[in-house]
């Protein structure tokens, strides 16, 4: 399977579970602490939580300044690609998301 057929299945990944942190975001305030507490979400809007080569995703839920740390209004969700390793490149380049855009890096208080 080529990269560019890969980056737009993971891309599809991200964007159903940037979906459902958004509707837990909308029903709890907040985002979740952990991506297990998505399944608190009717079973249709619960998202397969691993990568296209069954590596978990890995998620950090943050609050803003000023906001209570058990109230995240932020999130970052990342792939570490096929190697499952951080950094690499081709199929095992990692993949970055902050509110539901990919981002080159990850920008964390």
């Amino acid at each position: 399977m080529d990269i560019d057929n890969q980056r737009l299945k993971a891309s599809k990944k991200f964007t159903r579970i940037a979906l459902a942190l958004d509707q837990y975001q909308l029903r709890y305030i907040s985002f979740p602490l952990t991506l297990k507490d998505l399944e608190k979400l009717p079973p249709d809007h619960r998202p397969d939580l691993t990568d296209e080569w069954g590596n978990p995703f890995h998620y950090r839920a943050y609050a803003s300044e000023g906001v209570p740390e058990y109230e995240p209004d932020n999130y970052a969700l990342a792939s570490f690609g096929k190697d499952g390793l951080p950094g690499g490149t081709g199929l095992d380049q990692d993949r970055f998301y902050q509110k539901g855009v990919e981002v080159g890096q990850l920008v964390l208080p």
